[in-house]
């Protein structure tokens, strides 16, 4: 099986090419060896990239513990640089992620995703002791904006959230630290995949979260420990991610 490997912001991906290989059928049960880093590829997913239905390319993608994640933001722009580097000569296309299909641009800062409207399912309400919002970005997130992000332990934290009774699909968990009118630290844990450089959705959510405590405007830096995204929230929570995709390597797999 060819691979390529892709990372958002450090946030790596196992690419499958199935276009190519409509016939090529990917066993579920390898996932977890797959994403090992001691006895795999190493990944924080792997991402299948296949003829869409209601767009010409679909992408789907399953986290290290084999689970199926609905959407994943770092994940489509590391779609669209591979496609754009193989097949799309125009600046835009429409990609088929789960229910619904979003929009990848190229942007000078790499690649822009118009990632559909964000939900506000509801908030802000205390988990566990922390106050937040449960916010769909097409996964289920929830963030807390926090005054001193340093001291909280997402790798303690995190894993107790993410399956609160609260989240009967579990939920992806942030923490969010505001450091200016428009700039947010954030920190992730990623259902079935732990602790995580970034979360592409997770930064729309934490965008969205702020914007909706009117803590931030429309357009959000986000700083992530691997890096930045720049996240615009519309007035109905629409929202449009950018930042960089970059390919690491590419191979082939016999395990």
């Amino acid at each position: 099986m060819r691979f390529a490997k892709l990372h958002g912001l450090g946030n790596d991906f196992v690419l499958v090419d199935r276009l190519a290989e409509p016939s090529l059928s990917l066993d579920l049960t390898q996932i977890p060896l797959l994403c090992s880093r001691t006895r795999g590829i190493g990944s924080d997913g792997v991402i299948l990239v296949e003829k869409g239905i209601r767009a010409p390319f679909r992408m789907r993608m399953w986290n290290p513990d084999g689970s199926e994640s609905q959407m994943c933001g770092n994940g489509t722009r590391c779609v669209g640089r591979w496609l754009f580097d193989r097949l799309i000569d125009g600046d835009s296309f429409p990609l088929e992620v789960d229910d619904r299909v979003v929009e990848i641009r190229r942007d000078p800062l790499g690649f822009s995703v118009n990632m559909g409207r964000a939900t506000l399912d509801w908030g802000p309400e205390t988990l566990q002791g922390f106050t937040g919002y449960a916010i769909s970005v097409g996964n289920p997130h929830f963030v807390s904006i926090v005054n001193d992000l340093d001291s909280i332990s997402v790798s303690d934290v995190g894993p107790k959230l993410e399956v609160d009774p609260a989240f009967p699909e579990r939920a992806n968990i942030h923490f969010a630290q505001c450091v200016g009118p428009d700039h947010l630290r954030q920190v992730t844990w990623e259902r079935g995949a732990g602790v995580t450089l970034a979360c592409g959705s997770g930064a729309c959510a934490g965008a969205v979260a702020a914007f909706r405590a009117g803590l931030t405007g429309s357009r959000v830096q986000m700083s992530l420990p691997g890096g930045d995204l720049y996240v615009k929230v519309f007035e109905d929570f629409s929202v449009v991610m950018t930042g960089p995709a970059e390919f690491v390597f590419s191979g082939e797999w016999n395990g």
